[in-house]
C-alpha cells in the first residue's frame, strides 16, 4: 500500500489529502494543513491496513 500527500488548492478548507489506492478504489483524508496530514499518516496507514486486511 502506497499512502500519497497531496496539495488540492480546489479542495476547500482541508486541501492537502493523504490518498492511498486499494482495491481498485481510492481512499482518501483531507486536512487543513500539511502538518496535520503528516502527523496523521500513521493512524491513516494503520486505519487501512485493519480495514482491507
Amino acid at each position: 500500500m502506497r499512502i500519497e500527500l497531496v496539495h488540492e488548492p480546489s479542495a476547500g478548507p482541508r486541501p492537502f489529502l493523504l490518498r492511498a489506492r486499494l482495491a481498485g478504489g481510492l481512499v482518501q483524508e483531507g486536512f487543513a494543513t500539511r502538518e496535520a496530514a503528516e502527523a496523521a499518516r500513521p493512524a491513516f496507514a494503520t486505519a487501512l491496513r485493519q480495514a482491507f486486511a
